[in-house]
């Protein structure tokens, strides 16, 4: 097994049919993939069972959530899926990329990763894709552009079994809970500089987004921090002075 079947957790959530979710097992099963969270359900019966067939005990072993945030607690990449894309930047929201570029950016490495499939009706919401520091969309037809959610799940995970390991991979990455703290403090020094309040949410996630992508290594990370430090005393110091 590769390393990034390891590291990779399968969300899916609040599906809606039972098959869907047995055929999402036997995919993972197919590719190597162990790890399947479920949020917003918590039972699955025999006809989803029937359709994993030797994927079975994939969801007998399923972990499930109230929430996608609870879901997503601990991943350094979280990966949302869906159909809807855009090419403006001012949506960066649901600005993608391909499968076969996720795990060219990010199967290589020591992240933890977790791929987010939406509802078969109406896929990941906005404050969901808002959760996800990385977004994913399945190139397709433009006939008919939305994948079953088994299909979808399907290609993703065979992208990731092509992907394999890059062994020439040396420095350790910074984790998504660094990343995550760099924006922290990048948002208390705007917050102290008088930044727009309303631009505040758009800007952490358009950070986030960027750090995700930027494959930035611990040493970085470290370097960066020191920097943000710094700026982060004397703007304090500025204030101390105008009071």
């Amino acid at each position: 097994m590769n390393n990034v079947e390891k590291i990779t957790t399968v969300i899916l959530v609040e599906p809606e049919y039972q098959g869907n979710i047995g055929a999402v097992a036997r995919a993972m099963k197919n590719t190597g993939f162990e790890k399947l969270f479920i949020v917003g359900r918590r039972t699955v019966d025999d006809e989803a069972l029937s359709r994993a067939r030797d994927g079975a005990s994939l969801l007998l072993n399923a972990t499930f959530f109230n929430t996608l945030q609870e879901a997503i607690e601990g991943f350094d990449i979280v990966a949302g899926s869906s159909s809807v894309t855009t090419s403006n930047f001012k949506k960066f929201r649901r600005i993608p990329i391909t499968p076969r570029e996720l795990w060219q950016n990010y199967g290589n490495g020591n992240k933890k990763i977790a791929l987010v499939f939406g509802r078969e009706g109406d896929g990941l919401r906005n404050e969901e894709i808002s959760m996800c520091n990385v977004f994913i969309h399945i190139p397709s037809s433009k006939e008919y552009p939305v994948y079953n959610l088994s299909h979808a799940v399907t290609i993703v995970l065979y992208e990731g079994l092509l992907s394999g390991t890059d062994e020439t991979f040396k420095e350790i990455q910074a984790t998504g809970e660094q990343t995550h703290l760099m924006v922290e403090k990048t948002i208390e020094i705007m917050k102290k500089t008088n930044y727009p309040s309303y631009k505040i949410e758009n800007t952490a996630v358009m950070l986030e987004r960027l750090l995700a992508r930027s494959k930035l290594t611990e040493h970085e990370f470290y370097k960066i921090m020191g920097i943000i430090k710094k700026i982060n005393l004397r703007v304090s110091n500025e204030d101390d002075k105008s009071n």
